[in-house]
């Protein structure tokens, strides 16, 4: 019987782990399941019912705009360096922070605004 049990507690401990998130996230998913299990028949949704169903319902427009967020000054300076060097000449980032303080930097990134949006910087 002993191992029965063991294989039972083994299996629920592979099926489920841990996720990290902030309070106030987990605040607000604990709130909208409250609202979810407020009902008079059916058993009760878990966390993991509403977190399946709301991953299923990411599209690509929002992976590339949390990928955009995620975006520091840095990044979107890296960015512009590498396609500086692509469309005009091969500097480096020395080089490039001179560039970035002259008077045609400014109409190079005009000029190139949408490949820039693309790039989401």
């Amino acid at each position: 019987m002993k191992n029965n049990n063991e294989t039972k507690n083994k299996k629920n401990a592979e099926s489920f782990t841990s996720l990290r998130v902030k309070k106030g996230t987990k605040d607000d998913a604990l709130k909208i399941l409250e609202s979810i299990n407020k009902k008079d028949f059916g058993r009760k949704v878990s966390i993991d019912d509403l977190v399946t169903k709301v991953l299923e319902n990411v599209t690509k427009e929002d992976i590339q705009l949390l990928q955009k967020n995620s975006l520091r000054n840095k990044d979107r300076q890296t960015i512009v360096h590498q396609f500086y060097c692509k469309k005009v000449k091969k500097v480096s980032e020395d080089e490039f922070i001179g560039v970035t303080m002259s008077d045609g930097y400014f109409q190079f990134l005009k000029d190139n605004r949408k490949e820039f949006e693309k790039l989401g910087v």
